[in-house]
């Protein structure tokens, strides 16, 4: 056993005694009716509960004063039945006990009947620096994880067993997620802050390179160093990971990270905003996916509808939803605020990214009723796809710092439609999704004998992932109508990439055209030669006009119900062209249509 476990019993042991004699701390508010803003959280879905914790709020009273304080709450909301923005069905609202810790953007993992939260800063900027919850620098203890159970409503610090080689830290602005199949918990990238860290050094922030892996079952923890690559010496952090179970083995993650910089380098951290940023861009123009039976990194190409790649932006939610109408998968991000030059500035759209096409498609979002475009913007937030409907809590408006008079936000929890797009006011459990038109037309995909494809032929960086969706996908499934025209693959502006189809399609109709001039001619060149024969057999293809001629001829004479006029009389041109054997081009013309008509 590591010292490591022994630290973290003797700690737990300590807060334990420590909350006898302080079990009496009181929020002078109700969450509910007081809340004004809540954002850095977390929240997972436990069952048919939405569990929120953590995060820093303002709360304000009925005197209309404010009070910004670190969440003291855990809530949970019923989500297995319907209900309005307006009034949530509230079944958990639980004051923490001082010991556990209140953190800003650490991990929450729904497993069975409970949840863990590890991970996360204590965060201590002017005016939440006088939350009850606030520690000094010294007294941040070290990587603890702790328990609540839905049933009972009690809290306790979880023992674990830190793994040989495995070097273990909070950290602060990491992405997770949990596998309930696999019993595991993962805990992907982040940063060291001196409010994440006793030992971290003043005015500086540390990428980490690794992702820590929670065992349920052995209470075991360990870090898997090799993000991304062997090679990949960056520290990743504020960005999202979702679990993609499909196939016949464990399944897949898919993690889209906003920033980076070099593992383990010390990067300026004022104390007074809440910056963070990497020194490195990240485009969203590839994702990475883990192979959790190789636990191999690969990185996935992905393409941008109509040429319209997903803004860069930091501190966005994400939710991975199945479509079973199109046989597709479909991976949403929602908001964020760009990064480092223009933070107040937010995003008000929502991308969509289509698998196996991986196709990137826009979906712009009304803003609420009777609220401005900067109403809509929000970042430190979370949300979560149940249905047809994405679930939204809370958010800060963009900036680099939290303002103490910022605007309320109407409902801590707001719904999106996914599939007609705009905002909800109630939710519905039994709603089913469906593939927006939006995204049909622009992302959608074909399984052609028994083969699936992303864009343009870009190649599965994972062979077991293309391996896993046939698996999982229904060979004989066609595209919803008519093939929609891809996202351009070709470099330039969508002005010139519609010039150089234009082109291409006249310089085809004019080949066409061309070919076709020259076909009349040819023809018409050919019957004017059959028409100076005279005598010998005149020849299309298998039909002897000769042969045809003097059929006729025999007809007219041989029978006994027409009269043989004289020549010079009123027979038709035709006729009389036919006994004299001469042809003329029209009349060839329609000579050969007839021997056609008898073959």
């Amino acid at each position: 056993m590591k010292l490591s476990f022994l630290l973290s019993s003797l700690f737990g042991f300590g807060q334990s005694v420590y909350a006898v004699f302080n079990d009496n701390l009181q929020a002078e508010y109700d969450f509910i009716k007081s809340r004004c803003r809540l954002g850095a959280h977390q929240s997972a879905i436990v069952g048919g509960t939405l569990m929120i914790d953590g995060g820093s709020a303002i709360f304000e009273l009925e005197n209309g004063s404010r009070i910004q304080d670190l969440n003291p709450y855990i809530l949970g909301i019923d989500v297995s039945k319907p209900f309005s923005t307006s009034e949530l069905p509230i079944i958990i609202q639980e004051q923490k006990p001082h010991w556990v810790a209140v953190v800003n953007r650490g991990a929450v993992s729904g497993y069975d009947n409970y949840i863990l939260i590890s991970g996360g800063h204590f965060y201590n900027k002017t005016g939440w620096d006088k939350s009850q919850y606030t520690l000094s620098k010294s007294e941040i203890p070290p990587y603890t994880i702790y328990k609540f159970s839905l049933d009972s409503k009690k809290w306790e610090n979880v023992s674990f067993v830190e793994e040989e080689g495995s070097e273990v830290h909070r950290t602060f602005g990491g992405a997770s997620a949990t596998i309930p199949s696999l019993k595991k918990s993962y805990y992907l990238g982040g940063v060291i802050t001196p409010r994440s860290a006793s030992d971290a050094p003043d005015n500086f922030f540390r990428p980490t390179k690794g992702m820590i892996v929670y065992d349920h079952d052995t209470k075991s923890i360990v870090n898997e160093t090799n993000v991304f690559s062997e090679n990949d010496s960056m520290g990743y952090w504020h960005g999202t990971l979702e679990p993609f179970i499909i196939g016949e083995g464990k399944g897949f993650m898919i993690a889209l990270m906003s920033e980076a910089a070099k593992a383990n380098s010390l990067i300026a951290d004022d104390p007074d905003e809440s910056d963070e940023f990497g020194t490195v861009d990240i485009s969203f123009n590839e994702i990475k996916i883990y192979n959790l039976d190789t636990q191999q990194w690969s990185t996935q190409k992905t393409w941008a509808a109509s040429g319209v790649e997903p803004v860069l932006r930091t501190r966005f939610c994400s939710a991975l939803i199945r479509s079973e109408a199109t046989r597709t998968w479909e991976y949403y991000i929602y908001g964020g605020q760009l990064r480092r030059d223009n933070q107040t500035q937010g995003v008000d759209d929502i991308y969509v990214l289509t698998i196996p096409s991986f196709i990137w498609t826009k979906i712009s979002v009304p803003g609420f009723p009777g609220a401005s475009v900067q109403d809509t913007w929000t970042r430190s937030h979370t949300c979560h796809a149940i249905g047809g409907q994405l679930l939204i809590v809370g958010g800060w408006p963009p900036g680099s710092r939290l303002e103490s008079n910022v605007k309320c936000q109407k409902d801590l929890v707001s719904i999106f439609n996914l599939n007609n797009p705009g905002w909800l006011g109630e939710f519905d459990p039994k709603n089913e999704y469906k593939t927006p038109e939006t995204v049909q037309r622009s992302a959608e995909f074909s399984i052609r004998k028994g083969q699936i494809k992303p864009a343009f032929g870009t190649r599965f960086a994972d062979p077991a992932l293309e391996a896993a969706l046939i698996h999982n996908l229904t060979r004989t499934v066609e595209p919803l109508g008519p093939e929609p025209p891809g996202p351009s693959p070709w470099p330039g502006s969508s002005k010139a990439r519609g010039g150089f189809i234009a082109g291409m399609i006249v310089l085809f109709l004019l080949i066409l055209l061309g070919m076709y001039l020259l076909y009349r001619r040819w023809k018409r060149s050919k019957s004017s030669s059959a028409a100076h024969m005279n005598g010998p057999a005149v020849q299309d293809g298998n039909l002897n006009r000769e042969e045809s001629t003097v059929k006729r001829e025999e007809s007219n004479v041989n029978s006994e119900e027409t009269p043989v006029a004289e020549i010079g009389d009123s027979r038709p041109k035709e006729q009389k062209s036919l006994e004299t054997g001469t042809v003329t081009p029209q009349q060839d013309d329609r000579i050969l249509d007839s021997g056609e008509a008898m073959r």
